[in-house]
């Protein structure tokens, strides 16, 4: 049985390590899954999804043991269902929140929202295939998402069925396929991303959900300028052959730090990875399409 709490680390913790606190108890109205966790710097805020009771729970940044949310969103005008990731904007004061269950359309929430709210505005379409974590450049007023296609780039403002600014796709040239979990790298115009090698074989179906080998996995951490269109080569590639079912990113600016979280492996990687803090000239390629389910699909492009 899962025990659904926020675990909160020393940023040097490492091996088996204790938590310094924990928010956790009825009152905190958590659930057993939730895929992501945002922190507001700027108003020291956690702010989590919980995805069935189709809620956004803002917390203060010092809450530790059985304490209830500062703010819920939640109800039918909200347009949430099983919506299980989120980012927060903490400098325009925004949440991003892809609906859910396969919706393809990002929500945008005022920060101070309360309760059975509508979205101030809703970005997406069918065709985008919009999902995962998003992540907000605030210094260059740019929205990085998983799309369809790739890691999609729009305006941050950007709303309805606008089209991005730049993709990138992976593919051939690139050595990548599968980009997820973008995140912006702040003081830079760099991301990093998950990827998976090019032409790596699709999931055996007959076997767990998950991924429980590096060999079935070959997934990787892979950097690129948010200038990049196309299928380009990454700057970095980081963690080869190490990851068994590599999920959500985070970056630590403070200390040029990244971390990458392993689901199969149920821990936390972190590299001091300065190189991530350096200015590149952009590059621009066709933006590749992946065969059969694209490149987000269960197939792989080998095939």
């Amino acid at each position: 049985m899962a025990h659904p709490q926020i675990a909160i680390f020393a940023r040097l913790a490492n091996g088996q390590a204790q938590t310094v606190r924990r928010i956790e108890g009825q009152a905190t109205r958590l659930g057993r899954t939730q895929h992501s966790i945002s922190y507001d710097q700027v108003h020291d805020e956690i702010v989590i999804p919980q995805p069935f009771a189709g809620a956004i729970l803002t917390f203060a940044g010092d809450a530790n043991g059985e304490v209830a949310p500062k703010r819920v969103i939640q109800g039918p005008k909200t347009g949430l269902h099983l919506a299980d990731q989120m980012t927060v904007d903490p400098i325009h004061g925004e949440y991003f929140i892809p609906a859910g269950e396969g919706s393809d359309v990002v929500l945008v929430f005022d920060r101070m929202a309360q309760g059975d709210v509508a979205p101030k505005r809703v970005l997406g379409s069918e065709t985008a295939g919009l999902g995962g974590i998003p992540s907000i450049d605030w210094e260059h007023d740019l929205l990085l998402i998983q799309g369809r296609d790739g890691i999609r780039i729009y305006d941050r403002s950007a709303s309805g069925d606008a089209a991005p600014l730049r993709v990138i796709t992976g593919g051939p040239k690139s050595g990548t396929q599968q980009l997820g979990s973008p995140i912006w790298i702040p003081g830079t115009r760099n991301l990093i991303a998950t990827a998976r090698k090019f032409g790596a074989p699709p999931k055996d179906r007959s076997k767990p959900l998950n991924y429980q080998t590096v060999e079935d996995a070959q997934s990787f951490v892979a950097m690129w300028s948010i200038d990049d269109d196309g299928d380009v080569q990454p700057r970095y590639t980081i963690g080869h052959d190490i990851f068994k079912e590599l999920r959500n990113l985070a970056v630590n600016p403070n200390h040029k730090e990244i971390m990458a979280a392993d689901k199969t492996a149920n821990d936390v990687k972190t590299w001091e990875f300065s190189e991530a803090w350096e200015l590149f000239a952009p590059e621009k390629g066709e933006r590749y399409v992946f065969p059969r389910m694209g490149n987000q699909g269960v197939r792989s492009a080998a095939e």
